[in-house]
């Protein structure tokens, strides 16, 4: 959502690496740009939201992965893994599909915890219950597979 014009002011834009930054002043504050006090940005009192926390360690855990795995070998089991399962649906086409039959495209998501509630579902296999999700009407299933948050796995 935007602040309200009466409670931001644009200043003078400044140019970063050749891209044009619009600065605005909230409370008080100016920043850099204006999301920028959504995240914090010269707050010493800014406290991480969840979803800053899981942006942060998924980066992390990012850099890491990229330093046992290279983008070479991550594309040779993506497709492997293609050429076993099919590969993965189109989320726009398959949308326009359902809705071309006249059928709602209902999504599905699996996770076995969340930020949120904690632990949801640690023991279920993916694949199953992605079959499950698909026998009742599935036309797109999301299977999250980040492991400090939400317990997943690539496997």
């Amino acid at each position: 959502p935007r602040l309200p014009s009466t409670s931001r002011r644009h200043h003078a834009a400044s140019s970063r690496r050749g891209a044009t930054v619009a600065s605005v002043t909230v409370g008080g504050m100016t920043f850099e740009s204006e999301r920028a006090h959504l995240f914090g940005e010269g707050d010493p009192n800014h406290e991480e939201t969840i979803l800053q926390k899981i942006t942060s360690k998924r980066r992390e855990d990012v850099a890491e992965a990229r330093k046992k795995v290279s983008m070479e070998q991550l594309r040779e089991v993506a497709n492997a893994f293609d050429l076993v399962c099919g590969e993965p649906l189109q989320l726009g086409e398959r949308v326009a599909k359902e809705s071309a039959q006249g059928k709602m495209a209902l999504a599905a998501e699996f996770k076995r915890a969340s930020p949120s509630k904690g632990d949801i579902a640690v023991d279920l296999d993916a694949a199953e219950q992605g079959c499950l999700y698909s026998s009742v009407g599935a036309a797109v299933i999301s299977v999250l597979t980040e492991e400090h948050w939400f317990k997943g796995t690539l496997n």
